[in-house]
């Protein structure tokens, strides 16, 4: 059978200094309790505290990750941008400045690879430095 919630209507009134109250919400932010009320509750009831881990690795990985879509992106809409413009070129111009179009788009692309390159390498190299204590 489940549990009846019960009524919380008894008001319990503790004065903290500044600096208690945010060393109390920082620890809080480290816990898996949602609700800070429920957080306080468990420290006077002295329930052993579940807390979260985040992986430093992985947050890392996220972001620069973010960084390379990013650069992707920027990439993939300049090169819309160029068959849009290499569509409306007149046929008799086609040629050479088609020519000259597709080496500039060549350079862009290349130059986009590359830093898509040296972002991965640095966040292989970030990624390998920063091994957990188990793997050691």
């Amino acid at each position: 059978m489940k549990r009846r919630k019960e009524l919380r209507n008894k008001t319990l009134a503790v004065y903290v200094t500044a600096t208690e109250l945010a060393a109390l919400k920082e620890e809080f932010k480290s816990t898996t309790h949602r609700v800070f009320a429920e957080f306080i509750r468990a420290r006077l009831r002295e329930e052993p505290l579940v807390r979260k881990t985040r992986n430093q690795s992985l947050d890392n990985l996220h972001h620069g990750l973010i960084g390379i879509k990013a650069e992707l992106e920027t990439a993939r809409r300049s090169f819309t941008e160029a068959v849009n413009r290499f569509k409306s070129l007149s046929p008799d111009l086609v040629d050479q400045q088609c020519l000259e179009f597709l080496l500039a788009e060549e350079i862009d692309l290349r130059e986009t690879i590359k830093a898509v390159q040296s972002t991965l390498i640095q966040l292989y190299e970030r990624c390998s430095q920063e091994q957990s204590p188990l793997q050691k």
